[in-house]
């Protein structure tokens, strides 16, 4: 078989990663110098990786994040933000989405919360793991279109497959009695199936009369969705100035 046939069979077998190194093996007379086992595993190992950026690109997409270019080697560590690095490098190791638990972030507004938020999805991501970003208000107002044009047990029924949902600005809009059932659905669904990812600028203790506030059986619901939420949960709490204040600092000075 010839140079050009093979080109044009691997193409129809939509092996494009595979085609890619095939060409860098053919362009390239030191790939050509290795071992023709070598040579084969380089063809292979180019499927491989154009498999997995795929994959990546594919659940980064679907995750719609805010902030689509954050990832983790931009995280800014320092004992004034109240970040460590030995233990993002726990978090990063996706370890606590994989056992179904929760991160909880809190900050005042400004601190990075969103940005943190989005990398650790992208770094899901890199592991394989399917995410979604969800601004907190977002979240409520789809559930209740959900629940209006029957799609809701469609919506529940994707919420629960992913293995980390992300949802930002928790406590950013006033909740209904609708909305705390709701909410608990999304809860409760995740419980040993998936972790979750909150941010929010109100401290983990005001979130009981948050979900409670202004419902007479909201005591109950809330009960229950904040031990869900918090039951083996990890806690980052970020604070210092406002990350977004810095950098327009930073950008002023450097020009």
């Amino acid at each position: 078989m010839s140079v050009q046939q093979t080109i044009e069979l691997v193409r129809a077998l939509k092996l494009y990663g595979a085609l890619e190194a095939y060409q860098d093996l053919l362009n390239n007379s030191s790939l050509q110098d290795l071992p023709y086992n070598e040579q084969m595993a380089y063809v292979f190992d180019g499927e491989r990786r154009y498999r997995e950026n795929r994959k990546l690109a594919n659940l980064s997409r679907a995750a719609r994040a805010k902030i689509g270019s954050a990832c983790p080697e931009d995280i800014e560590y320092s004992a004034e933000r109240g970040l460590e690095k030995s233990r993002m490098l726990e978090y990063l190791s996706c370890d606590w989405i994989t056992q179904g638990r929760n991160l909880i972030i809190t900050a005042p507004t400004g601190c990075g919360k969103t940005y943190l938020s989005c990398a650790m999805g992208q770094q899901a991501a890199r592991k394989g793991l399917s995410w979604a970003y969800k601004r907190f208000p977002d979240l409520l107002d789809e559930l209740q279109l959900a629940h209006k044009n029957g799609s809701y047990a469609k919506l529940r029924a994707k919420l629960a497959k992913l293995r980390l949902l992300v949802m930002d600005d928790w406590a950013m809009a006033p909740l209904t009695d609708q909305s705390r059932r709701e909410l608990l659905d999304v809860v409760d669904d995740r419980i040993g199936t998936g972790a979750m990812l909150i941010t929010s600028q109100l401290p983990v203790e005001g979130w009981h009369d948050y979900v409670s506030e202004g419902s007479i059986g909201g005591k109950t619901l809330a009960d229950a969705i904040v031990d869900r939420i918090s039951h083996n949960a990890r806690y980052i709490q970020l604070k210092g100035e406002s990350q977004r204040k810095l950098r327009a600092q930073r950008s002023r000075s450097a020009s």
